[in-house]
C-alpha cells in the first residue's frame, strides 16, 4: 500500500533527524519505501523523487557525495 510506503519514508526521516548514528536505520526505511513506491506508483512519481532525495541526504550525512549526487539528480529528473 502507498500508505505503508509513506509511513516507512516518515520513519526514515525520523531516524535521519535523531542522530547520524541512526543513518543506517533511516536508509533501510528509505530503501523499503522506495521499493514499494516504485512498484505501486511507477518510477516517475513525485513520491519516488521524495524518497530518492531522502536517500541522497543519508549519503551526504555519510560524506558519500558522489552517491548523493546520483540520487539527487534522479530526483530532479522526476521533478522536472
Amino acid at each position: 500500500h502507498a500508505a505503508i510506503a509513506a509511513t516507512l519514508n516518515s520513519l526514515g526521516v525520523l531516524h535521519y533527524h535523531m542522530s547520524s548514528d541512526q543513518a543506517d536505520i533511516a536508509m533501510q526505511y528509505f530503501q523499503q519505501s522506495l521499493e514499494i513506491r516504485s512498484q505501486l506508483l511507477g518510477g516517475g512519481h513525485p513520491d519516488v523523487a521524495t524518497t530518492l532525495n531522502n536517500i541522497g541526504r543519508i549519503h551526504v550525512q555519510k560524506d558519500a557525495f558522489d552517491e548523493a549526487l546520483t540520487y539527487y539528480e534522479d530526483a530532479l529528473i522526476i521533478r522536472n
